[in-house]
């Protein structure tokens, strides 16, 4: 998953001492990592919902899909030697999501779609996230 060139880069990031810490993820571009994504079972097709209504842009990917590309991504991240605090965020939907990411190495939390799919886990997650003693 983290490409040679893309650890490089972090650890170069780390190095330099510029950045606090580093954010994985938002969103994946739609279309990107099939072999974690299965786009035609999402959407019914392999083309874009929004490229289908006429926008340029074909959009990405947040919400649960998320959460083991980022988990995944955090545990490489540390075994390739990344030391500096990661962000991690993607999936995050429920306060057992909030245990995964910091058992694989996150050293924090950033939530986003439970905000609009599931509001009433937003106290709960919080909550979680304030009881684990993160890395940092």
């Amino acid at each position: 998953m983290l490409t040679k060139g893309t650890t490089i880069a972090i650890k170069e990031i780390q190095a330099a001492n510029i950045f606090d810490s580093i954010t994985c993820s938002n969103t994946i571009p739609f279309g990107e990592m099939p072999e974690w994504i299965n786009w035609k079972k999402l959407f019914g097709s392999d083309v874009s919902p929004l490229i289908k209504r006429g926008f340029k842009q074909p959009g990405g990917l947040s919400g649960k899909p998320l959460l083991p590309i980022v988990e995944r991504w955090v545990e490489e991240a540390r075994v390739y030697g990344i030391t500096m605090p990661i962000i991690a965020g993607g999936g995050i939907l429920c306060p057992d999501d909030v245990i995964r990411l910091s058992e694989a190495g996150a050293s924090a939390i950033a939530i986003g779609s439970v905000a609009f799919l599931r509001p009433w886990n937003v106290q709960k997650i919080i909550q979680q996230a304030n009881s684990i003693s993160w890395r940092r």
